[in-house]
This record gives C-alpha cells, sequence and structure tokens, in this order.
C-alpha cells in the first residue's frame, strides 16, 4: 500500500478498513495492537491523549473507527 498522509488529506475522504490499519500501524501502534488483540474486550482512550490539530482529530476518529470494527468497547475516560 502506498504511504498515506493524513496531513494532506483533502475532505472529503472516505477511508478504507485498509487505509485506517495502515494510518494506525504508522501513528498509534499500540491501539492498534490493542484493537487486534483478541484477549482484550475493551481499550480505554483518555481525551488528554490528543490534541485539536485536524491531524489528531482525524486521528481519533480512525482509532475509535477500526476499534468498532475489531469489536471493542471503547471507555472515555476523562477525569483529570
Amino acid at each position: 500500500m502506498s504511504h498515506i498522509n493524513i496531513d494532506n488529506i483533502a475532505s472529503p475522504h472516505n477511508f478504507t478498513d485498509q487505509e485506517i490499519s495502515y494510518i494506525l500501524t504508522e501513528n498509534l501502534p499500540e491501539w492498534k495492537k490493542g484493537c487486534d488483540n483478541s484477549q482484550m474486550e475493551g481499550l480505554l482512550f483518555h481525551p488528554d491523549a490528543f490534541g485539536y490539530s485536524a491531524r489528531e482529530i482525524i486521528l481519533i476518529g480512525l482509532a475509535l473507527k477500526y476499534a468498532a470494527l475489531k469489536g471493542k468497547e471503547i471507555r472515555i475516560v476523562a477525569k483529570k
């Protein structure tokens, strides 16, 4: 698969499952490993792990989508 640079994605862009997997492998490898782990039922998500840039907001969406594709429960932990 060719390199996908999420900084240069034109809107609107429909991501394939393969693109999502590749992007997470490159940018959020531990999240992807957790999603791919059949022994894990869910993952914790803390909003402070991401900023407010368009790139980070796209990564949040892709991370949540990938977890859903893998049937994972996601718990949002927003306590400081």
